[in-house]
């Protein structure tokens, strides 16, 4: 996830400065197990259940768009804050 508030003195020591938001258990296998069906759906499961935990707070604060006007008069939908 990238930061939008990097204060200046970091921004430039750190040009892509990032934040995690989350570490992904991903199990590790033997090359002997690519062909392996089971194992490559569950690794897609745990992939995908992993991403929706993390990221379920945010789903809240995306189903209530929010219409507003800019200063150059047109019109965006932005989400609530919640």
């Amino acid at each position: 996830m990238s930061l939008g508030n990097v204060h200046n003195s970091v921004r430039r020591a750190h040009w892509n400065a990032v934040v995690p938001i989350g570490f992904l258990a991903i199990p590790k296998n033997d090359r002997k197990h690519d062909n392996n069906v089971a194992l490559h759906k569950f690794k897609c499961q745990l992939y995908h259940a992993l991403l929706s935990a993390i990221l379920s707070s945010l789903t809240a604060a995306m189903t209530m768009p929010v219409v507003c006007q800019c200063p150059d008069g047109h019109y965006i939908s932005e989400f609530a804050d919640i």
